[in-house]
């Protein structure tokens, strides 16, 4: 073999190794868990996991069906704290049948609840609009490298 057919070898080689090298990007995690109100599983509605200022990584956001959500190893949110936005699709009650939103607010409960809806126009008193109404929980959770691959969230406090 000549020498410069020996470099290209040496040099192809080196090219080829250094190709087969790890992705600098963070690596998702599965992760599954159940969502409910007041211990009630949610009917239809989101959750996104945000990450937070200096976490690596994109979004990650699934649907909420029968309490359920669903995260793999593709799609799932990346290592570090997270806000999580939870949309509800559906009216919630109160004992009285008035509409709730049927979170606690303020500082120590770390829900969030955006307020209740105005009446919709023309709507009759008493018994509210029949109409869904999507409520929005905020809390922070932290996705660990090695940590636990399930997450429930009871958005009563």
């Amino acid at each position: 073999m000549t020498l410069g057919r020996l470099n290209i070898w040496v040099a192809s080689s080196l090219l080829c190794c250094l190709g087969c090298g790890g992705s600098d990007e963070p690596q998702r995690h599965a992760l599954r868990g159940s969502v409910a109100v007041k211990g009630s599983p949610v009917a239809k509605g989101t959750i996104s996991f945000l990450p937070s200022q200096g976490v690596s990584g994109a979004p990650a956001s699934t649907s909420v069906e029968d309490g359920e959500y669903r995260f793999s190893n593709e799609n799932g949110p990346f290592a570090g704290l997270h806000r999580v936005i939870i949309g509800i699709d559906e009216p919630l009650e109160d004992v009285n049948g008035a509409m709730s939103p049927a979170a606690p607010t303020g500082a120590s409960s770390g829900i969030k609840v955006a307020p209740p809806p105005e009446r919709p126009q023309g709507a009759r008193r008493g018994r509210p609009a029949t109409t869904p109404l999507k409520t929005q929980w905020e809390v922070q959770y932290t996705i660990e490298d090695d940590g636990e691959n399930r997450k429930d969230f009871d958005l009563s406090g």
